[in-house]
C-alpha cells in the first residue's frame, strides 16, 4: 500500500518527536530512489541510533521480539492479528475498506490499541503531534493496559481455535 509523503512526513516527526526507537517498513515512492528523498530533512541525523528502516521484514517475526513495545499500522486484518498474537499493542491509523472497523474493533472492543486521530481540517492526516502523543502514552502509561489485553485477546483466541475453528473465533470476538 502506498502512503502519500505528506503523511510519511507527519509519521516520521511524529516518531522523531517521541524518542522511541523504531523499526519502519518503507519503501521508496515512485519519485523516490531512496526513503531519504520522502523523509523530512535532517530526520535520518536527529533519529541516528534508534531507528531501522528497511523496505521490507518478517512482520510477525519481528512483532514477537522482546524489545517491541508497539505496532502502528493501517490495522490491515493480518496486521491486527500478528500484533494479538504477540501481545503487542497496537496504534491504529486506518486508510481504507476493512481497515476501519479493524481498528474499531481494536480500540473499543478488544481494547488491545489506541486510534490515531485524522487533524479536523478533513485531510485524513494524522498530525505528528497526534502520533508523538500517543506513541509515547503507548510506550509509557496505557502500554501496560493494552499489552495485557493484547495478551487475554489471543489467549482467548488460541482457546477458541483449539475448539474448533476460526468460526468460533470472529464469532466470539465481535
Amino acid at each position: 500500500m502506498t502512503v502519500e509523503r505528506s503523511r510519511v512526513r507527519e509519521i516520521a516527526d511524529g516518531l522523531m518527536k517521541s524518542g522511541c526507537c523504531f523499526l519502519w517498513a518503507l519503501r521508496p515512492d515512485k519519485e523516490a530512489d531512496h526513503v531519504s528523498e520522502m523523509l523530512p530533512i535532517g530526520f535520518l541525523e536527529e533519529c541516528k541510533g534508534r531507528w531501522v528502516i528497511a523496505p521490507w521484514f518478517r512482520q510477525a517475526e519481528a512483532l514477537k521480539h522482546p524489545t517491541v513495545g508497539g505496532f502502528l499500522s493501517h490495522c490491515g486484518w493480518n496486521a491486527v492479528m500478528e500484533s494479538a498474537s504477540a501481545g503487542v499493542p497496537m496504534l491504529g491509523f486506518p486508510l481504507v475498506a476493512d481497515q476501519v472497523s479493524n481498528c474499531r474493533f481494536m480500540v473499543k472492543e478488544w481494547k488491545f490499541g489506541l486510534g490515531l486521530k485524522n487533524t479536523k481540517d478533513g485531510n485524513r492526516i494524522i498530525s505528528a503531534e497526534e502520533i508523538e502523543s500517543k506513541v509515547k502514552m503507548l510506550m509509557e502509561g496505557e502500554g501496560v493496559r493494552v499489552r495485557r489485553a493484547a495478551e487475554r485477546f489471543w489467549d482467548v483466541a488460541e482457546e477458541e481455535v483449539s475448539k474448533g475453528g476460526r468460526l468460533q473465533l470472529i464469532w466470539k470476538c465481535w
